[in-house]
């Protein structure tokens, strides 16, 4: 019996080692890829950066689903949209390519209730943290999503300077003709209307959308429950603000994903951390915080209480 158990550990440890990944750089091209601790080569070295700058010597974190390297490959096409731009490319694992991300800021798109933007033949689409096109690349621009809903274009796009003679910041908008509307988180199209037909509804330019985060269930309740019971503490002396559940539990992040978002006006509310989860609530309603990002290798889970 002794001996079966210890072959057990023995066949659990070698498992763990060869799960174990590490970037590695080519020699000779200085170009990044992937093994395992057995040297095995899991993702070829094709990329010019690790995502993860600086961790070439640690392992990669065996929570850390997606693998990410920074960098657009050079067989790709320009795409004809200027707001369509890939900032690199994204495997799991096992070495299976997944999508290119969209470019966001200084590097990969950020995660956003539970999606990302990802390029496909010169369009924009989402994935979710499982890696799965959840909505096909088939915008010309996109924005991230916000209160469940995101602000999308198919037609001609122009970069639209803020200021007259500074174009670091700028923005896209859609040309005459341009098909701009608003999608929610299936990637259906949802028409708003003039007027506010409840006090939850939200304004989404000149329109007003209903507020589709909701909850679905008795546990849902019982998280709201819960952050209604800690909103003191959440709150950390701010105003005008409140949660909802913006994403529910996946294959490789078991959480559901807490977004606060701060009430400017009535029918006006942005969120206020959507670009790194905070807090999060488990299957079984408790709430926990998250010190670092959900991909950082030393992420710590600290209860609410």
């Amino acid at each position: 019996m002794k001996f079966v158990k210890l072959l057990i550990l023995l066949f659990a440890l070698n498992h763990a080692h060869s799960a174990e990944l590490h970037y590695f750089v080519d020699k000779n091209s200085g170009l990044v890829g992937v093994k395992n601790r057995a040297g095995k080569i899991i993702i070829p070295a094709k990329h010019r950066f690790a995502e993860l700058w600086g961790r070439y010597q640690r392992p990669i974190a065996n929570h850390q689903y997606e693998i990410e390297f920074l960098g657009r490959p050079d067989n790709l096409p320009e795409p004809s949209s200027p707001a369509v731009s890939i900032a690199g490319s994204v495997y799991n694992r096992d070495g299976k390519f997944l999508y290119h991300a969209q470019w966001f800021d200084n590097g990969l798109d950020l995660w956003s209730e539970g999606k990302r933007r990802f390029v496909e033949n010169g369009k924009i689409g989402f994935v979710n943290r499982d890696g799965e096109k959840i909505i096909a690349a088939q915008y010309d621009n996109a924005g991230q999503f916000q209160l469940g809903y995101a602000n999308v274009i198919i037609g001609k796009v122009n970069k639209q300077c803020i200021a007259p003679d500074d174009c670091e910041k700028f923005l896209y908008v859609a040309n005459e003709g341009a098909d701009e509307f608003v999608i929610n988180e299936r990637g259906e199209r949802i028409s708003g209307s003039l007027k506010p037909e409840a006090d939850s509804d939200i304004q989404i330019g000149h329109l007003y959308y209903p507020m589709p985060l909701k909850v679905e269930n008795a546990l849902e309740n019982k998280i709201m429950a819960n952050i209604t019971r800690f909103k003191t503490q959440l709150d950390d002396g701010e105003e005008n603000l409140f949660y909802a559940i913006s994403a529910r539990p996946s294959a490789h992040f078991p959480y559901y994903e807490i977004s606060q978002y701060r009430i400017y006006q009535p029918h006006h509310a942005f969120p206020n951390t959507h670009w790194e989860v905070k807090l999060v609530a488990d299957r079984l309603g408790n709430l926990y915080h998250f010190d670092n990002g959900f991909e950082d290798e030393k992420r710590v889970l600290k209860p609410v209480k």
